[in-house]
């Protein structure tokens, strides 16, 4: 009977835990996920296969493979990316973080190990640790890539049982004044030595220059942590949505601001360096050094291949035009100058670009200058033509286009103009100098314009996910923002109050409808076609607009067409 009675018992437990197991885990069918859910997925890992889509405390989880690692990405119901973990045998964690767990949680199993991406944060290990046995509360842990732990959350009511003290032997009981006077001096010594400089201070010990000087880099910065490093005030902060660390000196000086960037700012240069010299690499962080003395540098992080499971960083440094500067790998050590392979590969190239002429810079196709360079020589010089287009460096203006365009006809007049990057006037050569700062003070303030809270609060919960976004004043006094979105090149323009008026959405000029293609062989002849957009205004409706280039003249035409290809007058 009693047999019979444990048998039951047992059966009833393992139902009850089979009902709590579906109430926390259900399978999903696709068609059943949200439409924002299946959208943030695409952005966060395109064209990515799903095995299987699951609802897990009301999240929607999405299981995948990431370079043949099993993936689970969590999203919220209006289509937040949470969190993704990707699970990892406990045997590939780092012995440091074993050695912690046994320490701490003694008598402990780990019961998940994983890597978790979240947004804004570093790829860092995820941990699970509980009492062995069905029903035992876990304990949550996250560590860096070096193993160093970053947050711990235990259970309400956490204890741990104290080890049961063992018999002191007659030796032992000699020695509790000389335990007592080595833990005093022990203290003694710490007291001493000089405490660790990067601990946090209160901002009311912020001296006033300091804080001023952070107003001018950081006009509204969100989750302010002050800390002393050295003889700098370091500024802990998020602005813009990205994480920084502004170096003050006590006099008030900046000196550099550091930014942490997601692997999406890596692009140029650097990218191209990373797929030629790490092939199959993965990438763990990046950051931006924005120097006082303008050389500024990025910082890219990644696990090659063969250290991938070790969890070696290699960590990889470039110049602000993407140029290589130094590459730091898992064995470096103190005292040694040789350099990788790519180093004195890139030595060669860089060495062979340069013996070509520092100043001769990067040659550029006019059609693929900016629209609004295109249109400034358009109005200006009419009856100039482009000689040379070229990308250079300046020091104080960084990238910038360097112009060089000619009358038609013999003996006629040349003029040299520059540029800024998004093709906005700069100088002339040779032209007057006030003017020429004026120009370049204006360029300035259009960069750092101030932008509204409401406008953007509406473009960070629109697109929360957005790199660099460039901001500036439209002639009717709106805000407009230009970035590279999944579909490419997006520009919105909002009002003060944050409502989104208009987005452009970049199509390829390649690909006009046949009612806006047919007009344009018509009316405007061996015309070019720049770009090419979508419109849509808050009104719901839908234009193209299409920019183009006249063959004959080379001026520039905006023209606007209905969702059904026909002129808008």
């Amino acid at each position: 009977m009693k047999k019979n009675n444990f048998v039951i018992v047992f059966l009833f437990l393992l139902s009850l835990f089979c009902v709590q197991s579906s109430l926390f885990s259900q399978k999903l069918k696709t068609e059943d996920v949200p439409t924002s859910v299946m959208n943030a997925l695409e952005y966060e890992y395109p064209g990515v296969k799903v095995s299987a889509w699951e609802l897990i405390e009301n999240q929607f989880v999405a299981n995948f493979k990431i370079d043949g690692l099993a993936s689970k990405a969590y999203f919220s119901n209006a289509g937040e990316w949470v969190k993704t973990l990707m699970p990892i045998p406990r045997k590939e964690l780092p012995t440091a973080i074993i050695q912690y767990v046994e320490k701490e949680y003694p008598n402990f199993v780990i019961a998940i190990s994983a890597l978790q991406q979240k947004p804004g944060e570093k790829t860092h290990y995820y941990l699970e640790v509980k009492k062995d046995g069905i029903g035992q509360a876990s304990s949550t842990l996250s560590f860096t890539d070096r193993g160093e732990l970053m947050q711990r959350n235990d259970p309400p009511g956490f204890t741990l049982e104290e080890p049961k003290p063992q018999a002191a032997s007659p030796k032992s009981q000699e020695k509790p004044s000389s335990d007592k006077s080595e833990k005093s001096s022990t203290k003694q010594k710490s007291k001493d030595e000089p405490q660790k400089q990067n601990v946090e201070i209160n901002e009311s010990s912020i001296p006033p220059i300091v804080s001023k000087t952070l107003k001018k880099k950081a006009s509204r910065p969100e989750n302010l942590k002050w800390y002393r490093v050295d003889s700098f005030y370091v500024a802990k902060c998020t602005a813009q949505g990205k994480e920084n660390e502004i170096f003050i000196t006590p006099d008030g000086v900046w000196e550099k601001t550091i930014i942490q960037l997601p692997e999406e700012a890596v692009t140029g240069n650097m990218q191209k360096h990373l797929k030629s010299y790490y092939k199959g690499y993965r990438f763990a962080a990046a950051r931006k050094e924005m120097r006082a003395d303008k050389n500024d540098r990025n910082y890219v992080e990644i696990y090659e291949k063969k250290n991938w499971k070790d969890k070696f960083i290699t960590t990889i440094i470039f110049d602000k035009s993407g140029k290589l500067l130094k590459t730091i790998d898992p064995d470096y050590t103190m005292g040694q100058n040789s350099k990788s392979e790519e180093d004195n590969d890139l030595d060669s190239y860089y060495a062979k670009v340069d013996g070509q002429g520092a100043s001769a810079g990067t040659k550029i196709n006019s059609k693929d200058l900016p629209t609004d360079l295109q249109s400034y020589v358009s109005l200006n010089y009419p009856s100039y033509r482009y000689k040379f287009c070229t990308l250079v460096d300046d020091e104080d203006l960084g990238s910038i286009y360097k112009i060089e365009i000619k009358e038609e006809g013999i003996g006629l007049s040349s003029e040299t103009l520059y540029f800024s990057k998004v093709g906005k006037f700069l100088k002339k050569e040779g032209a007057d100098s006030e003017s020429n700062l004026g120009l370049q003070q204006e360029e300035q303030n259009e960069t750092n314009i101030e932008i509204p809270e409401k406008v953007l609060t509406a473009f960070k919960a629109k697109y929360p996910r957005v790199v660099e976004p460039e901001w500036s004043s439209n002639e009717e006094n709106h805000y407009q923002v230009s970035f590279n979105g999944t579909r490419g090149k997006t520009i919105c323009v909002y009002d003060a109050e944050g409502t989104i008026l208009e987005t452009y959405s970049a199509l390829s000029p390649d690909n006009l409808t046949q009612a806006i293609a047919d007009y344009i062989k018509k009316n405007a002849k061996g015309a070019k076609v720049l770009e090419y957009y979508t419109v849509k205004k808050s009104d719901r409706k839908t234009y193209y607009q299409v920019i183009i280039q006249t063959k004959k003249t080379k001026e520039i035409q905006t023209l606007w067409f209905t969702n059904t290809g026909k002129i808008v007058e």
